[in-house]
């Protein structure tokens, strides 16, 4: 192994999107590497639950050969790329190479003249994968680590479980590379870089060279042909309890095998996307009784509520291990109420679940983000604006979120019985359910424009909430005739002519979308498994059985995400694809769950 040091002078560290962040450098320190034989594997094995998925060996056949060696790879992300490179970034999920297990984001620096040391690539502890052919050859591989503006490390380098550089650390402008050899293990060339501090590691750009010839692989078994994507309802297994709970047991078993190190359930560190993904790991916990899975949510919900402002709002975002929270600059170009407020609706529905303790510092934050944040920010017809995010503030009407802050406040008010979070809601939802249209389709103010959009109703990335909001409302108001107003506007966009089992193949599921509104598309089950007229009207009962035979089938339903691996093309929203799927099978087996009484 070779390892090289050149400093470059340190520039102004700016963030994709123009957030500014920093990473505080306290807590410096050097650390004894540990023995090889320690290493946790840098491919985790499946915990028995997941959904199998990575090939037998990354090389399939020579007609899949992509790219020859060798390949540089420039940790780009969204930034410049150097030409003859291979862009690779945080939220790469390309054929042969992308990024396992852990928490990332890109960064670069402004100004910054080596457009390679520009842009990397950070984290504390995560692996980037590069599938390779001949599977089991000897290849080169040569690492570029540091920041310009920025001390990072100590550093240890895995490589296919095998300790091969440690505790690396690099000053701010000092671009330090590292060559080693090592064997494929079964067409993968796996490296972990593991941080040893708070000041996490950075990573500019990977070369990989091999034996002539030899060619990127493929990470991923391809994906089998489906002749038929949502097929004739007659063909599709029961949905009778053991099922279900079957189905449940795996998919929460999915969330637990592929949550990324360092907490949470979002590769990017997104909370709206760890918040239904919590709401499914405990929904199952509770319908199953499992309690390590319980703990699991409870310990992201405590982190949520620990990296509360003094405002009394969040970020959108965090980074990092829980354990250097406070060493992490936060990113506040993002603390719009739309994506808050997902998250911030988990307080209030865990908190009964919780020990005493927990549920009242929970509902405490949850109070303080009402009364400071979201109440002030109603607008006079009830709608709420989004605020900022991605660092420009949005006043005006925003349908997401005036939806996930109906939600949020209609659960806050049921659980502590405080008039003022009811009412707020029940305004918003009165003004939400005036946005589903006769037909079914849904009139949306967008976050950045004054003027509506008419949705089709199948357009579930933005729609999904809406629906929520309004069966919050419905299952938790007093007022009986907004409770009516809000279960007609759900049925308007269930069953109106333009309504979703309109516009559903064989009159109960859709052709897969974009991943983002596919991941929603999984939430749908929840809603019907809430609606009050199951057991009475075949409509519902039949339609949510179908609804959950379809997502028995693991290739089907890893075409909207669910149970897709994290790091797939088609696991971009997998965590949180499953985690609404989750949701809907717990209620399915139990509709009170995670359900506060209205009082």
């Amino acid at each position: 192994m070779t390892i090289r040091s050149e400093t470059r002078s340190p520039t102004p560290l700016r963030m994709l999107g123009g957030a500014a962040i920093v990473l505080a450098l306290s807590g410096m320190m050097t650390m004894a590497p540990p023995a090889a034989a320690q290493v946790e594997r840098s491919l985790r094995p499946p915990g028995g639950h997941t959904v199998p998925e990575l090939a037998d060996t990354a090389f399939i056949s020579p007609a899949n050969r992509r790219r020859k060696l060798p390949v540089h790879f420039d940790n780009a992300g969204m930034g410049q790329m150097v030409p003859k490179t291979v862009r690779i970034g945080a939220q790469s999920r390309a054929p042969g190479y992308a990024w396992f297990d852990g928490n990332v984001r890109d960064g670069f620096v402004d100004g910054g003249g080596d457009l390679l040391f520009a842009s990397f690539t950070e984290g504390q502890d995560a692996t980037m994968v590069v599938a390779v052919d001949p599977p089991d050859s000897l290849y080169t591989i040569t690492i570029g680590l540091g920041d310009p503006a920025h001390a990072r490390g100590p550093v240890d380098v895995v490589a296919n479980d095998s300790l091969v550089a440690a505790a690396i650390v690099t000053e701010p402008g000092e671009r330090r590379t590292i060559t080693f050899s090592l064997p494929a293990r079964a067409g993968r060339l796996a490296v972990r870089f593991i941080a040893r501090s708070c000041a996490g590691f950075a990573v500019s750009d990977l070369k990989v060279e091999g034996p002539a010839p030899s060619w990127l692989g493929f990470l991923f078994a391809p994906v089998p042909p489906m002749p038929t994507i949502v097929p004739e309802s007659s063909s599709l297994p029961p949905a009778t309890a053991d099922t279900t709970r079957a189905l449940l047991r795996r998919l929460a078993g999915y969330l637990m095998d592929h949550q990324p190190r360092g907490g949470g359930w979002s590769s990017w560190g997104l909370w709206y996307q760890s918040a239904f993904a919590v709401r499914g790991i405990l929904s199952a916990g509770i319908v199953l009784d499992e309690p390590l899975w319980r703990e699991a949510a409870f310990t992201v919900i405590d982190r949520f509520a620990a990296e509360q402002h003094d405002s009394g709002g969040w970020s959108a975002s965090y980074f990092g291990p829980d354990s250097c929270r406070v060493h992490i600059a936060r990113d506040t170009s993002s603390t719009n109420l739309a994506d808050v407020g997902a998250m911030a609706l988990v307080l209030s529905l865990a908190a009964p679940e919780a020990s005493e303790e927990r549920g009242k510092r929970w509902l405490e934050a949850a109070r303080g983000y009402a009364d400071r944040v979201i109440l002030p920010e109603q607008l006079p017809d009830g709608a709420f604006p989004n605020r900022k995010w991605m660092g420009k503030d949005y006043l005006g009407p925003y349908s997401v979120a005036t939806a996930t802050q109906c939600s949020n406040l209609m659960v806050l008010g049921a659980v502590t019985d405080d008039a003022r979070y009811t009412t707020a809601a029940e305004k918003a939802a009165a003004w939400l359910a005036t946005t589903i249209l006769e037909d079914g389709r849904v009139a949306l103010y967008p976050h950045d424009s004054p003027n509506q959009k008419i949705l089709d109703s199948t357009r579930f990335g933005d729609v999904f909430y809406i629906i929520e909001a309004l069966v919050w409302t419905r299952d938790l108001t007093h007022d009986t005739p907004l409770r009516l107003t809000c279960q007609a506007a759900i049925n308007r966009w269930l069953t109106g002519s333009s309504g979703i089992k309109r516009m559903a193949l064989h009159g109960y599921w859709w052709a897969p979308m974009d991943l983002w509104a596919s991941s929603k598309m999984a939430g749908v089950p929840w809603i019907l498994a809430r609606d009050p007229r199951r057991g009475g009207q075949p409509i519902i009962d039949n339609w949510l059985d179908r609804a959950i035979g379809w997502l028995a089938d693991p290739t089907r339903a890893q075409l909207i995400g669910v149970g897709a691996h994290p790091s797939s093309a088609r696991g971009e929203y997998g965590l949180t694809a499953t985690g609404f799927a989750a949701m809907g099978l717990a209620s399915a087996l139990n509709p009170a769950v995670l359900r506060p009484a209205a009082r």
